[in-house]
């Protein structure tokens, strides 16, 4: 989550949130003011908020390689677990990784409370996504229990982004969010 005087970034890891911070830095008006990039939003803040998301086949794929670049929180957290041999660049390499990811019993391993039932209801990319876009998320996401509980949860409008910049479109909809938000 990047604060800014008018705007709270939240960014999620690998959908072009790098580029979007670099760019809102350089252009918003008034001083940036502080938080840590891919952590969440711990309390609703005033601001509003800009969340940016991916496909989520091209979410794991971006992970996948920047593992097998040796980069990246996941790939340290499977090294540490003695899994940096997932990280095999081919077709094949890339189909075992990603079966490995989505398996529940796995999922401790990938940290930031993706465990218990949680790994059951939904996929790690989802996980990240909502462990980003919703405040108090990690006091929240380990009390659901089944996927009505997570749609009651946050189906409520008070939970929503007030811009989202997909990936796929990251220049139209990041210049959509400016405008949308009455941004400088």
């Amino acid at each position: 989550m990047l604060a800014f005087a008018d705007l709270i970034y939240l960014d999620v890891p690998k959908p072009g949130s790098t580029r979007i911070a670099e760019v809102l830095r350089a252009h918003l008006a008034g001083p940036f003011d502080g938080g840590v990039r891919h952590r969440p939003l711990a309390r609703a803040d005033r601001r509003p908020r800009l969340l940016s998301v991916r496909n989520p086949a091209a979410w794991y794929r971006s992970l996948f390689a920047y593992g097998c670049a040796g980069r990246g929180r996941v790939f340290a957290r499977l090294a540490a677990a003695g899994r940096e041999g997932l990280y095999d660049p081919t077709m094949t390499g890339f189909a075992r990784w990603l079966h490995w990811i989505l398996d529940p019993d796995n999922a401790s391993v990938l940290g930031h409370g993706y465990a218990g039932r949680l790994p059951e209801l939904i996929g790690f990319a989802s996980f990240e996504v909502l462990r980003m876009a919703l405040p108090g998320s990690d006091r929240i996401l380990p009390t659901l229990g089944t996927r009505h509980d997570i749609t009651v949860r946050f189906s409520h409008p008070a939970f929503a982004p007030d811009a989202l910049i997909r990936c796929e479109h990251l220049e139209a909809d990041l210049l959509t969010a400016v405008r949308d938000l009455n941004l400088p």
